[in-house]
């Protein structure tokens, strides 16, 4: 079997597992280059994988990506880690050996302080986006809600009268959240805006539901608005 076909395998095997569309995203982004390097080092059929392969293109990917972080080159190599192990757990290769991933720091996050939450929150109008993008704000300042979980975020899941919403995490974990008073205050307000009909509770001005990059592009435009550069929708 062609690595090629070992991979839309796998890729079927993860939709049937029900994998979220961002878990495709990802495997769909980085294990084609993987498949890439293989094909042009002559791995071809997943017979040729070969014990040290996982570590060969670990060095690959430092000695060629110069000023990637190392924390993106981890997580590149995640995936082929993923694939790899699927491979031998299938008995399409053996002896995979030792999956090490490449060792990065893990920067600190400094919390924002109370100015920069004040700045931040000073940032937005009235109107129709100025409302639904604040309420964004609050709901990963007062709830934590990772982008994700905002774009996901369905309006039966928002429970006014115990100020909680049900939310859909990593690996499709729900979690009851709560909000406060101020939240609660927003949401009625951008209620009364937003199309009724769709189930998620964000969206677009023609009111069809945002995407993760409305939020990811909004936030590019919001750093420059508040000089908050090291501001991420997370």
């Amino acid at each position: 079997m062609t690595l090629c076909a070992a991979y839309q395998q796998f890729l079927k095997e993860k939709i049937s597992e029900g994998v979220t569309e961002q878990t495709l995203k990802y495997y769909k982004y980085n294990l084609p280059k993987f498949i890439e390097w293989c094909v042009d080092n002559k791995i071809e059929n997943v017979e040729d994988v070969y014990t040290h392969l996982f570590e060969d293109y670990k060095l690959y990917l430092i000695e060629n990506k110069n000023g990637t972080k190392k924390i993106s080159l981890q997580t590149y190599t995640r995936a082929v880690k993923t694939f790899l192990l699927w491979l031998n757990e299938n008995e399409f290769i053996q002896n995979v050996g030792k999956l090490k991933l490449i060792k990065a720091e893990i920067a600190n996050i400094v919390p924002l302080s109370d100015v920069e939450v004040k700045i931040l929150l000073n940032n937005f109008d009235n109107s129709y986006f100025g409302i639904r993008n604040k309420l964004m704000v609050m709901f990963m300042l007062d709830s934590g809600l990772r982008r994700g979980e905002v774009v996901s975020l369905e309006s039966k899941n928002i429970f006014m009268h115990n100020n909680t919403m049900l939310v859909q995490g990593k690996g499709e974990k729900e979690r009851l959240v709560p909000f406060g008073e101020e939240t609660k205050r927003y949401i009625n307000r951008y209620s009364h805006m937003r199309n009724e009909y769709e189930k998620r509770f964000f969206q677009k001005e023609d009111g069809t539901p945002i995407t993760d990059n409305t939020i990811k592009m909004y936030f590019q435009d919001l750093k420059e608005s508040t000089g908050i550069i090291r501001l991420h929708p997370h």
